[in-house]
């Protein structure tokens, strides 16, 4: 059965035609320099999507730090997900949830990218705006004028809007790198449902395939 559209079809498009373009080359490194590296695709629903599985406690200081990695570590037992090693046949339950992308290389390094539809910043997710805004970049002061990759915009928090988020911000991207030390260098970006739309506060798909590839390189002797 096919997938209906919904909030991500048009993303996930997206993202499955560039990881069949740049295939050749994972394969390439896999045969030329014996070396592992891999796309990982993880997808949720959006009904089983909890905002606090993306938060691992810290008691010493009575606090929750922004972990990205730990939704899928509380829903591993649950198997409320679907993943693939980067193939997208992805079953309806979990088309329309949290999508994670990772390109893993060496043996603990990733560069990895979770895609949560503003969708699902409603109800009990509503209050992960905050760490969201929080971990969006804020550029600094250029011509004398302060502005922000958040898009404000679009963004209101007046009492009683179901979603916060006007329609055409679709997804917030999660954009962390993972190493033995866990997460780290953690950004947040937005997406606009016009996939090629520019500006300040937007990223593209091809911008999330730059980062995902970063500090990936190849030579005859070595592979970083």
């Amino acid at each position: 059965m096919k997938n209906k559209i919904n909030v991500n079809t048009k993303l996930t498009a997206a993202l499955k035609e560039k990881v069949k373009h740049s295939n050749a080359l994972v394969e390439a490194i896999r045969k030329n320099h014996n070396e592992f590296v891999s796309y990982w695709l993880v997808c949720y629903s959006a009904k089983s999507f909890n905002a606090l599985d993306l938060f691992e406690p810290y008691l010493a200081y009575a606090s929750l730090n922004f972990c990205p990695s730990n939704l899928y570590d509380k829903n591993y037992d649950s198997k409320s997900y679907y993943e693939s090693t980067g193939k997208f046949d992805i079953p309806e339950t979990f088309s329309d949830g949290p999508m994670f992308l990772s390109l893993g290389h060496q043996e603990t390094d990733n560069h990895n990218a979770l895609f949560i539809p503003t969708t699902c910043l409603t109800g009990r997710n509503t209050d992960l705006y905050e760490t969201l805004k929080k971990y969006t970049p804020k550029p600094e002061k250029s011509g004398g004028s302060q502005y922000d990759y958040f898009p404000n915009d679009y963004y209101s928090d007046s009492y009683g809007l179901s979603n916060r988020m006007r329609s055409e911000v679709t997804h917030a991207v999660v954009l962390y790198e993972g190493n033995q030390n866990g997460d780290c260098n953690i950004t947040v970006r937005w997406i606009r449902d016009d996939l090629g739309f520019r500006l300040n506060e937007f990223i593209t798909v091809s911008d999330i395939f730059n980062y995902l590839w970063d500090g990936v390189e190849i030579n005859p002797f070595s592979y970083y």
